[in-house]
């Protein structure tokens, strides 16, 4: 089976449990550092056809919120495609099931999910704390009804935005305030927040936490979320 992945996280989970199948992905799709000798097929949302249609792929993974439609609809016309569209953390669930039986290692697919399964058990955390989780700035932007949403509801947070569709912006500081969130996590990705953006933000909502957080545990649906309970707990002792 020859698997061109165009979701970085998924990449990862395919590098993880079968590298041999994996002939094409993006070039955010940097984890682990070896996968970097897979060949680049463009962006999550800027992919080269011409590239994909050169490497002959029996299948193209896509996810529904980070991959263009036209892009996916144009590769479907020439090659098999897989869709998937996650919203929550069973949705993972289920890929990484779906993935390991494309991949032929049901197996090894099953074992990172009960390893995920046995994890969750020690959740939650913060117990109902408030947050508002920042994605970019100029404009400031959060995330509403979203995966990683559903993340911070699972290690016991309560989104501000989470009656909000997608990634709402945020008009100015002044609306932080008013909301008076326990905390800010300013995410790596897709914009990287600096210490200099935690000062800042920290001066001006003193009431709250800012701390800055690796956006992959929060937001990557495959084999990373093994490891991100314990990233979330060395959050608490921050």
């Amino acid at each position: 089976m020859r698997i061109i992945s165009c979701v970085p996280s998924i990449s990862e989970l395919v590098f993880e449990l079968n590298p041999e199948f994996l002939i094409g992905r993006t070039k955010f799709c940097i984890y682990p550092d070896t996968i970097k000798s897979v060949p680049s097929v463009g962006g999550t949302k800027t992919l080269d056809i011409l590239k994909i249609k050169a490497l002959q792929p029996d299948l193209v993974i896509f996810v529904r919120e980070e991959n263009e439609k036209s892009q996916v609809d144009e590769i479907s016309d020439n090659f098999e495609v897989k869709v998937f569209d996650i919203q929550n953390l069973n949705d993972s669930l289920d890929m990484i099931s779906a993935v390991g039986e494309i991949l032929l290692k049901a197996r090894q697919a099953n074992s990172l999910i009960c390893k995920i399964k046995k994890q969750r058990t020690r959740l939650p955390f913060f117990e109902e704390k408030t947050v508002v989780y920042m994605i970019w700035q100029k404009p400031w932007m959060t995330i509403g009804d979203t995966f990683i949403s559903s993340i911070l509801t699972e290690i016991g947070l309560v989104n501000l935005f989470s009656s909000q569709i997608r990634y709402p912006e945020i008009s100015d500081l002044q609306q932080l305030k008013e909301l008076k969130p326990d905390f800010i996590f300013l995410s790596s990705e897709p914009f990287p927040f600096t210490e200099i953006h935690k000062s800042k933000l920290q001066e001006a909502l003193p009431a709250s936490k800012v701390l800055l957080v690796d956006g992959t545990y929060f937001s990557w649906y495959g084999s990373r979320i093994a490891h991100s309970w314990s990233y979330f707990e060395s959050l608490i002792k921050t």
